[in-house]
């Protein structure tokens, strides 16, 4: 996600505000094949998106100046996240 890096709070209160609106382990979740983790997931990922493109400018990520770039995990087990970055 790209969201501000001035102030790592900002990063504790996007995982507050995420955890507080889909929280994992959710009676009414119909899907949970992986465990209580599975369906928010997913929903997490529809919210911060799983994709972005970031212009190229001058050798350096084009981002505002306060702004960073941030891998946001949605589970809640350790697993092996591989990145994808295409240069075009």
């Amino acid at each position: 996600m790209i969201t501000g890096s001035e102030d790592s709070d900002i990063l504790l209160d996007v995982e507050d505000y995420l955890q507080k609106i889909v929280q994992a382990a959710n009676p009414k979740y119909r899907h949970n094949n992986e465990g209580d983790f599975d369906m928010s997931g997913h929903i997490r990922t529809i919210l911060t998106g799983e994709a972005k493109t970031i212009p190229i400018i001058d050798n350096k990520l084009g981002l505002g100046h306060f702004q960073g770039l941030f891998l946001y995990e949605h589970r809640a087990v350790e697993n092996t996240r591989k990145l994808i970055i295409t240069l075009s």
